[in-house]
C-alpha cells in the first residue's frame, strides 16, 4: 500500500507504506538524507524515524535551522548523560529542560558528589569519543508497565523514573537508548552522534529534585553543542565577553545593589569570594607593613580564595597627656572578615595577624551581608537608587505623555481577591504563604491587575470615560524556587512596570497600534534598536468563545503588519486568558531577553463582572488589555548593564561628570566648576584626594564615568577644565559656560520619535 506526502513546495511524494521522513529524505537526494536531522510534519517536530501517515504534510529540517540546533542540543543532553554513567558508576540521571534551543542540562544523582572542574574535562572528553564513534540514538516504544522491568535490566531503575512514569498518562512511551544511557523521551533525536561537530560542557551546580530544597540534592551539568565547530568558537567567545559583562559582577564593582541567590538551607561555599576590610592607624612606614601582614596572612589562611580588599588609612594614635608627661599611643589595626570560611582557617587567620607586636589588634568574623533579608531581595545602594530613580523619572514622564494615568495599590491583600482573580487557583505555587491579620488571611500581591480592575469598578462607568489607561510600578513578590535566582534577572521581590488598558469594543484596534508604537519608543529611548516579535495564540486550555479568541488574534497580527513589524506565530503559545505580542530585545551580545508584552485578557472582566454605561444606557463589558514595555525595573537594569557592559549612556549614568585635580592647590576651582555644572543640571562630583591625578582618572575609568574633568594651573588661570572622556579621548580645553553646553549636550535624554 503506497503513501504520500505533501512536500513545502506543494509537491505530492510517492512512498512506501510505512515509510519515515528519512526515507522521505532519501527518496529526494542521498545527500539531503546525510543532511537532515528532523522533520516537521502537519505542524508538529518529529523523529525521522516515526512512520508517516498518509496525505501528510512534510518538512524536512537540517542541522542550522532552530529545529536541528534544539535536536542537537537534546542529543548532546543524551550523550552527557552516557558519559557520565560510564565514568561515575551508580550515577542516577534525572530530568533536563523542555526546550534545548539555546543550551541542554541534566540533572544527576551522584550521593552527594559535587563535581570538579577536572570531572568536568573527563565528561567533555567521553562525550567526544562518543561523538567520534558516531554512536547512535535508538528509538524503542514499550507498554508503560514494562518500563520499569526494562531499566532494570539495564541497571537503570531508580526512584526518579518510577516518578516520571507515574506522571504519564498514556499506556504506550518512547524511550531513546545511546550507548548504556536509557531514557523515558519524546524526544526527537539526531540519526547518531556525528551530526554534532562542535561540544562542550559549560558549568556545573547546585540542584534540587523538582526544584524543591526538601528534596534531594543534585548536581546539574550545562553544555552546548553546535552543527559546526567555527558556531562553537564564536559561542566560546560569546561567553567570554558575557563574562566580563556580568550584571552581577558590574553591580557590585559599580556599588549599584546587593541581592543574594542563596537559599536559607544554603551554606556559603568555601569557594566563594571573602570581603577583607583592613584599617590602620599608624606612621608611616609601619602602616604599610601591618597590610601587606594581614594580606599575606589571609592568602596563606584562604589560598584559592577570591579576595575582596579594602584598605584605609588613618591618622596614627595621639598620646594622652597626663600627669606623667602622657601616655605612649599604639598603632592600631582593625581586620573585619566576611564569607564562610572553615574554622580551622580562620583560627590560623586570627593567630598569624594577632602575631604582630607592634600594633594593638582586632580581629572581627561576620556572615555575609546579604543574607540577613533572605534570597532574591535586591537593596539598592546610592548609585543604584539614583539610577533606578533617572529610568523611573523617564518612565513616569513618557507615560503622562501618552495619556497614562499614574496609580499606586498596596503590597499586600486579602487572599479573597486572589480567589476572586483565578490567582489563586492557577498561580498559587509562585504566591507567598498568606499571613493572618485580624482574623483575614493576606498575601503579597503576587501581581497588580486586581487592583487596577477594582480602581475602575470602584463607581458606575460610563462609555464616555474610556479608554482607561491605568499605569503603575507595582512591586509584586513572586516564590522562586530554591536554586534559580539569579542576580536582577530572577528575583523574588520586583517592580513591574505595569499597565492595563480598558477599553470599548470599537477603540481596541486603535489601542493595540498606540501601545505597540509606545513599546518601540520606550526601547529605542533605552537604546535598543532590534527586537524578535512573537504573536502567541489560543492554548488547549482556554476561557472565552471562539470567536473573541479569532478576533483578537486577528486584530493583533493586523497591527504588527500594519507597522510593518516581522514576526513569528507561536501556536498554542497564549495564555489561558487571551492571546499575546512578546517582544523580545536584542541586546550587543545578539542575545533575546523578554520585556515587554501585550496581552488580551478575557477572563477578569467576567470574574469582577467588570462593566460599563453604554451610549444606549444598556450595561456593556469593557475589553481589558495587560502590557508592560520594561517588563520589571530589576530585570531590565540587569539588561542595561550587561548591553552596555557598564558603560551607561551619559543621560542613564548616575554620575555623568568628574572633576579631577593635578593638585589641592586645584581644589577651589573644582569646586567652583563643580558647583556650576550643578546648576545647568548636570550629575557632576568633586571628591578632595591627595591621590596622584593618574591614579583618579583610572578610578573614575574603572567606575565608568563618562566626563573627566581635568583641572590643573592652565584650567584654573583660563576658568574651565579639560575634558576626557572614558575611552580614553581628550576633547580639550572649555571653558565653564561652554563645558556646562557641552555636557548638555553629551548628556541629553535621546528624543525617539
Amino acid at each position: 500500500m503506497a503513501t504520500s506526502v505533501v512536500l513545502p513546495d506543494g509537491k505530492v511524494l510517492a512512498l512506501e507504506d510505512g515509510n519515515t521522513a528519512f526515507d522521505a529524505a532519501r527518496a529526494i537526494s542521498p545527500r539531503l538524507a546525510e543532511a537532515v536531522v528532523v522533520a516537521r510534519v502537519d505542524g508538529e517536530i518529529q523523529d525521522l524515524r516515526v512512520p508517516l501517515r498518509d496525505g501528510a504534510k512534510l518538512e524536512l529540517l537540517k542541522a542550522d535551522t532552530p529545529e536541528g540546533r534544539d535536536t542537537i542540543n537534546h542529543s548532546a543532553e543524551h550523550l552527557m548523560a552516557t558519559a557520565v554513567l560510564r565514568l561515575f558508576p551508580g550515577a542516577k540521571v534525572t530530568m533536563g529542560p523542555k526546550n534545548h534551543g539555546d543550551e541542554f542540562y541534566y540533572d544527576f544523582d551522584v550521593a552527594g558528589r559535587t563535581f570538579t572542574p577536572s570531572d568536568l574535562e573527563m565528561i567533555e572528553a567521553e562525550v567526544k569519543k562518543l561523538i567520534e564513534q558516531k554512536i547512535k540514538f535508538e528509538l524503542h516504544s514499550v507498554h508503560k508497565k514494562n518500563a520499569l522491568t526494562y531499566f532494570e535490566s539495564l541497571g537503570q531503575k531508580n526512584e526518579y523514573k518510577e516518578e516520571i512514569l507515574s506522571w504519564i498518562p498514556e499506556d504506550s512511551i518512547s524511550i531513546y537508548r545511546c550507548g548504556e544511557f536509557v531514557d523515558i523521551c519524546r524526544g526527537p533525536h539526531l540519526p547518531h552522534a556525528g551530526f554534532i561537530k562542535g561540544f562542550k560542557i559549560t558549568s556545573s551546580s547546585a540542584a534540587y529534585w523538582r526544584a524543591d530544597a526538601t528534596k534531594q540534592s543534585l548536581q546539574r551539568v550545562r553544555g552546548v553543542a553546535f552543527p559546526n565547530k567555527d558556531d562553537l568558537d564564536k559561542y566560546v567567545r560569546r561567553l567570554e565577553e558575557a563574562k566580563k559583562r556580568d550584571h552581577r559582577t558590574l553591580g557590585r564593582d559599580l556599588e549599584l545593589y546587593l541581592v543574594s541567590e542563596r537559599y536559607d538551607t544554603h551554606a556559603y561555599s568555601e569557594k566563594d569570594e571573602i570581603d577583607l576590610y583592613v584599617g590602620v592607624d599608624a606612621e608611616a612606614p609601619l602602616d604599610r607593613a601591618l597590610v601587606e601582614h594581614t594580606l599575606g596572612a589571609a592568602a596563606s589562611a584562604f589560598p584559592g580564595r577570591t579576595l575582596r580588599r579594602t584598605v584605609k588609612f588613618g591618622e596614627a594614635p595621639k598620646a594622652a597627656a597626663g600627669a606623667g608627661g602622657g601616655d605612649e599611643a599604639r598603632p592600631r589595626l582593625h581586620v573585619r572578615l566576611r564569607g564562610a570560611a572553615a574554622q580551622e582557617s580562620k583560627s590560623a587567620f586570627r593567630a598569624a595577624v594577632s602575631a604582630r607586636k607592634d600594633a594593638d589588634v582586632e580581629v572581627h568574623f561576620e556572615p555575609h551581608f546579604v543574607e540577613e533579608i533572605g534570597a532574591g531581595l535586591v537593596m539598592w545602594l546610592p548609585k543604584g537608587g539614583l539610577l533606578r530613580t533617572i529610568i523611573e523619572d523617564q518612565w513616569r514622564k513618557m507615560h503622562l505623555e501618552e495619556g497614562y494615568d499614574i496609580v499606586y495599590s498596596p503590597h499586600i491583600a486579602k487572599a479573597d481577591l486572589w480567589k476572586t482573580s483565578g490567582h489563586w487557583d492557577f498561580y498559587r505555587e509562585g504566591m507567598f504563604s498568606p499571613m493572618s491579620v485580624d482574623g483575614h488571611d493576606y498575601c503579597c500581591k503576587p501581581m497588580n491587575c486586581p487592583f487596577h480592575i477594582l480602581m475602575v469598578k470602584s463607581r458606575t462607568r460610563s462609555y464616555r470615560e474610556f479608554p482607561m489607561r491605568l499605569a503603575e510600578l507595582g512591586t509584586v513578590y513572586r516564590y522562586e524556587a530554591a536554586g534559580v535566582m539569579h542576580g536582577l534577572m530572577r528575583v523574588r521581590g520586583f517592580t513591574q512596570d505595569d499597565a492595563h488598558l480598558f477599553c470599548r469594543a470599537d477603540q481596541v484596534e486603535q489601542e493595540i497600534h498606540r501601545v505597540l508604537r509606545f513599546i518601540l519608543k520606550m526601547l529605542r529611548t533605552f537604546g535598543f534598536e532590534q527586537f524578535d516579535i512573537n504573536l502567541s495564540t489560543r492554548p488547549e486550555k482556554y476561557v472565552g468563545g471562539l470567536e473573541d479568541w479569532a478576533k483578537a488574534e486577528s486584530t493583533l497580527a493586523g497591527a504588527l503588519k500594519a507597522l510593518g513589524l516581522e514576526y513569528t506565530v507561536d501556536p498554542g503559545g497564549g495564555a489561558f486568558y487571551g492571546p499575546k505580542i512578546d517582544i523580545k530585545l536584542v541586546d550587543a551580545l545578539d542575545r533575546r531577553w523578554q520585556c515587554s508584552t501585550l496581552q488580551y485578557d478575557f477572563n477578569n472582566p467576567e470574574r469582577f463582572t467588570l462593566g460599563f454605561v453604554n451610549a444606549k444606557g444598556e450595561l456593556e463589558q469593557p475589553i481589558m488589555l495587560h502590557r508592560a514595555l520594561l517588563g520589571s525595573i530589576e530585570r531590565f537594569i540587569g539588561v542595561l548593564l550587561e548591553h552596555h557592559a557598564g558603560a551607561l549612556p551619559a543621560w542613564l549614568s548616575p554620575e555623568q561628570a568628574r572633576v579631577v585635580t593635578v593638585s589641592d592647590k586645584h581644589n577651589d576651582h573644582a569646586e567652583q566648576v563643580t558647583q556650576a555644572l550643578r546648576a545647568h543640571g548636570i550629575r557632576a562630583s568633586f571628591v578632595r584626594s591627595s591621590e596622584k591625578l593618574g591614579a583618579k582618572i583610572r578610578e573614575a575609568q574603572v567606575e565608568k564615568i563618562p566626563h573627566m574633568l581635568v583641572i590643573g594651573d592652565k584650567e584654573v588661570e583660563a576658568k574651565g577644565a579639560t575634558v576626557r572622556l572614558r575611552d580614553g579621548s581628550d576633547r580639550g580645553f572649555m571653558k565653564t559656560e561652554a563645558l556646562a553646553e557641552f555636557l548638555r549636550e553629551q548628556c541629553a535624554i535621546p528624543v525617539v520619535t
